[in-house]
């Protein structure tokens, strides 16, 4: 019994040790080392627990969306009106990436790697499920009641998501381009919340943008 609280403590000193250099350093910069010498610990130990940094990592992936997807599954079964919805949408999903910023270069990194064993395991019995269906029942039923334009949920999902995420993956890029210190990018991902939905929001309005039919 007492192994088994020695193992839990340090194993639990090594997952606080990872997400904070994760989340700081991105997936690259974080060094198996560096979290060994974070957690307390040798190398050798850390291996132990977690043979590579993907599995580390995904271990960290998964309990972070842990967190995050219920909230997204609370705020859709609320009684507020559908754009009050998407907002709280984009601004829950911009705070988590701006917690979790490693998290969207690893994902595309893993997909383009391995797009079969990554959704496996991020998918698989054990993760928790995307509340998708809830949130597509929703923007269906907003268009048959004329409230938005005629749109797919899937092509909505895709557009939120995109404008959310993209300053993530371009950071660099945008730095450079931009000229962009650390504080004015995180000043315009804060800006995010409230320009991302105002975009969606006028580009959803009937009056304002009308989809030709073919």
């Amino acid at each position: 019994m007492v192994k088994n609280k020695i193992d839990s403590t340090t194993q639990d000193k090594i997952l606080d040790a990872a997400r904070e250099i994760f989340f700081k350093q991105g997936y690259a910069g974080g060094k198996m080392q560096d979290i060994a010498d974070a957690a307390g610990i040798n190398k050798a130990l850390l291996h132990y627990y977690f043979k590579t940094k993907e599995k580390l990592f995904e271990v960290i992936f998964l309990d972070a969306f842990s967190k995050f997807v219920p909230k997204i599954d609370l705020l859709l079964e609320t009684e507020n009106p559908f754009l009050e919805k998407i907002e709280n949408f984009i601004g829950i999903y911009i705070s988590f990436l701006s917690s979790h910023s490693a998290i969207p270069l690893f994902v595309i990194n893993e997909i383009n790697k391995d797009p079969e064993a990554f959704t496996q395991r991020m998918f698989g019995t054990k993760s928790l499920p995307f509340p998708i269906q809830k949130l597509f029942s929703l923007i269906n039923k907003e268009v048959e009641q004329g409230n938005i334009i005629e749109i797919a949920p899937q092509h909505l999902l895709i557009n939120m998501i995109s404008l959310c995420v993209f300053p993530f993956l371009a950071k660099p890029l945008m730095y450079r381009v931009m000229g962009l210190s650390e504080k004015q990018f995180t000043l315009i991902l804060d800006q995010r919340k409230s320009e991302v939905f105002v975009f969606i929001k006028n580009a959803l309005h009937p009056t304002i943008y009308s989809r030709q039919k073919n």
